[in-house]
């Protein structure tokens, strides 16, 4: 049994640690949009005008209205415009003559595709929400009522600031050169050189293939406790008893990699309409159990439980050390805003506003979230809140649920390491 409990400390403390290096490491990268690519744009950009002005000086170039989104120049030996593949709805090719190198390029808007500001929202709550909802109770009751829930603005803020800062960015290129930056690594490649973008290319696909590989670990070990456990009687233990993890992670895979190979962002507004959906009916199931079974007295004394624990951390290193990381893995989603913009109608227009919609609903529900499950057990808060629930229905949904929501939520991850690496 010691060493069961032993084995259990010791995982919870790798999967802290995880996560903190995971959450610190996004933030590093995250300051570097913020810091570096907004002031190095300009002077940048205006280099590269004059060779986008010879290109076109020394070439039979074509410039391609896409609908009033964006010109690019093309040669006759050009590949032709692609209509769809959530690029562009239709091309039309007109020719450009007597074009002389002073004149500035003639743009007609910024790159984007099919996706409205609702699908966007959508999709940047999914990859903003998700499992690590539930640790966010032990780091209330860590960093007190008022510390966690500040720490929670500080990092919903930075998120949404170096996210908004990344769009304006990518938004001043476009209109020098008509040409948006595609990725995360492209944006860095134009405005810090060639060092940085590698670097960037590493720590995006790590956190990339990094998440994406602990999806398939905790859904394949989520539905093996399920498939395994005797004592309850749920539906993965009724239709696909005894089987092992490995089984299901590869079951899973075979699931989620076909979806993954779909370009078309807009698809997945509907499946991330899914994966919030099973995010919050695994947050009402805990606090189902919470109000109904324990310790069951409702919302009002839930709340006044919370009231009575403490207010801030006992110290900063509780603060930082055995907190930040874990709101900075929820928050911190720059390196998958990319495709979200690139597959928006008008990213200049709505990008902004679907960023703020999002951050700010997820941190309300985020909050409301922890309050109560603190309310709920107060001191025996769990690092994970399902360990609370005990072996019930209410913890057999939530497994269930919480594995949909990472199935929904892979492909969305994946997308943007694959699109760095092939383009």
């Amino acid at each position: 049994m010691n060493g069961s409990n032993h084995r259990s400390s010791s995982s919870s403390w790798r999967r802290r640690s995880l996560i903190i290096v995971i959450g610190l490491l996004d933030v590093v990268y995250v300051n570097i949009s913020l810091a570096f690519v907004v002031p190095h744009c300009q002077p940048i950009m205006t280099h590269r005008r004059r060779s986008n002005h010879h290109r076109l000086k020394s070439s039979k170039n074509r410039i391609v209205d896409i609908e009033n989104v964006s010109l690019f120049d093309k040669t006759d030996d050009d590949e032709p415009c692609l209509a769809g593949d959530n690029v562009v709805a239709s091309c039309v090719i007109t020719s450009i003559d007597g074009v002389r190198e002073t004149d500035p390029p003639r743009i007609i808007g910024v790159a984007g595709g099919t996706q409205n500001k609702l699908s966007a929202t959508i999709n940047l709550c999914k990859c903003i929400c998700g499992a690590g909802s539930f640790a966010l109770p032990y780091v209330f009751l860590k960093d007190g009522v008022i510390g966690g829930t500040l720490l929670m603005l500080f990092c919903g803020y930075l998120a949404a600031f170096t996210m908004k800062s990344l769009n304006q960015s990518r938004t001043m290129i476009s209109m020098d050169e008509g040409i948006p930056p595609t990725s995360y690594v492209e944006l860095t490649d134009i405005t810090l050189g060639t060092m940085a973008s590698r670097a960037v290319f590493a720590l995006t696909l790590a956190a990339s293939l990094g998440v994406c590989s602990t999806y398939l670990v905790f859904i394949g070990q989520t539905l093996a406790s399920l498939s395994g456990d005797v004592h309850s009687n749920n539906v993965v233990r009724a239709l696909a008893p005894n089987i092992d993890s490995s089984t299901w992670e590869i079951i899973a895979a075979t699931i989620v990699l076909p979806l993954s190979l779909i370009r078309n962002y807009g698809v997945f507004a509907f499946t991330s309409a899914l994966g919030v959906v099973a995010v919050l009916g695994g947050m009402i199931a805990t606090v189902a159990y919470g109000v109904f079974v324990d310790p069951g007295g409702g919302f009002m004394e839930a709340i006044a439980t919370a009231c009575q624990s403490k207010m801030w951390p006992d110290s900063f290193q509780d603060a930082v050390g055995g907190s930040f990381g874990t709101i900075a893995y929820l928050f911190c989603i720059n390196f998958l805003t990319f495709p979200i913009i690139n597959s928006m109608r008008s990213p200049a227009e709505d990008y902004d506003e679907a960023v703020n919609m999002s951050v700010m609903g997820v941190w309300i529900i985020n909050v409301v979230f922890a309050v109560l499950c603190l309310g709920f057990y107060g001191d025996e808060t769990h690092d994970l809140i399902l360990r609370n629930l005990g072996n019930s229905i209410y913890l057999s949904a939530l497994k269930i649920l919480l594995c949909v929501d990472l199935l929904f939520t892979f492909p969305v991850v994946f997308l943007s390491g694959r699109q760095i690496f092939f383009g």
